[in-house]
């Protein structure tokens, strides 16, 4: 292939001994109906047929570019690395065990077209398990958000899945790293501080997919308190750092955050009993209590699980059900996508 325009977007594509998943993930980006992109593979010293796949598709495609760290630098800075070498004018970011489709670049493209003022273009995200059944996607509505109205929303119902974020360079100017202190939720925290500067953009329409497996490192840890609860008290302290936030602004961020935090300690809870890691979840319980004035809910969840501490057995038509609840969701899931248009 002969392109004689520079690259315009750069494809951060992060990765660890996946080689046939990040196959996957790369081919999902030559198949992009925009083409003045460059992509950017960075080998977490995998040690395997990596280096192998990425050169037998470099080899078609002069695109497709590779660095191997010397040792395994982990997961959030290997995303930093490459974030510190992005040139291009646009960077997006693609786990190895992801992918975009073919319409993502020209989607997100066309709304910075028609929405000059935003730093960041975000398409909807299908999200998906290992046998490819769609799980959720995306509640927000295709709008441009200013701020702090933008950063306000996504602490009110959701924030995008930066699988399908477009941003621009510019960003970097005003949030150049990750704060690695957040851990696993630190793709939020970067949207955040990015929403607290600048606007942004959303489509409804799918650019990407998601996908949720039993070694994904979401999958793994996002159930995992000592990994959750930490990092969000330092995504509350890099909010509380925005100054030029007015007082209202950032008391209602503030309360927002408490809101999340009792959600995803009360969602780890309910997990943690499932697998009956019953010290887990009543430490996600006694936790919960700094998040609300209203006991009572944590109470009630606090005997649930004791009671089934000492009764393990019944946690089994627990589990029976939330399966059929999981069913349904997504059942209705699919109807309510295909009302929509979106297959």
């Amino acid at each position: 292939m002969v392109l004689t325009d520079p690259p315009t977007i750069t494809t951060i594509i992060p990765t660890y001994r996946r080689p046939q998943l990040l196959r996957r993930a790369i081919q999902s980006v030559l198949a992009q109906t925009y083409p003045h992109f460059q992509i950017w593979v960075y080998d977490n010293a995998s040690g395997d047929e990596t280096a192998d796949v990425v050169a037998e598709m470099a080899a078609r495609d002069p695109r497709i570019h590779y660095y191997c760290h010397p040792t395994n630098i982990g997961s959030m800075p290997n995303f930093q690395f490459g974030l510190n070498r992005v040139a291009t004018p646009f960077f997006s970011f693609l786990s190895d065990d992801d992918l975009i489709l073919p319409n993502f670049y020209q989607t997100a493209l066309a709304g910075f077209q028609a929405h000059p003022a935003a730093i960041f273009s975000a398409t909807n995200v299908l999200c998906r398990d290992y046998q490819d059944r769609l799980l959720a996607v995306s509640n927000l509505q295709s709008g441009f958000y200013p701020t702090p109205e933008g950063l306000l929303m996504m602490l009110r119902r959701e924030h995008p899945t930066w699988t399908g974020i477009l941003f621009r360079r510019e960003v970097l100017e005003t949030v150049h790293e990750f704060d690695l202190a957040t851990g696993i939720i630190s793709d939020f925290d970067f949207e955040l501080r990015i929403a607290a500067h600048h606007a942004f953009v959303f489509n409804e329409e799918p650019g990407a997919v998601f996908y949720m497996h039993p070694s994904s490192l979401s999958q793994v840890e996002f159930a995992n308190y000592q990994r959750i609860w930490p990092a969000c008290e330092h995504v509350r302290a890099n909010m509380m750092r925005h100054e030029h936030l007015t007082p209202t602004v950032r008391a209602e961020a503030d309360r927002l955050l408490d809101a999340w935090i009792y959600r995803s300690l009360m969602f780890i809870s309910i997990v943690a009993t499932l697998r009956w890691q019953f010290e887990d979840a009543l430490r996600s319980v006694d936790l919960m209590t700094r998040y609300t004035t209203s006991r009572a809910q944590v109470r009630g969840l606090f005997l649930i699980i004791r009671l089934l501490q000492a009764f393990p057995l019944l946690i089994f038509p627990l589990r029976w059900k939330y399966e059929t609840l999981r069913i349904i969701r997504r059942f209705l899931l699919h109807i309510r996508l295909a009302l929509r248009g979106i297959g």
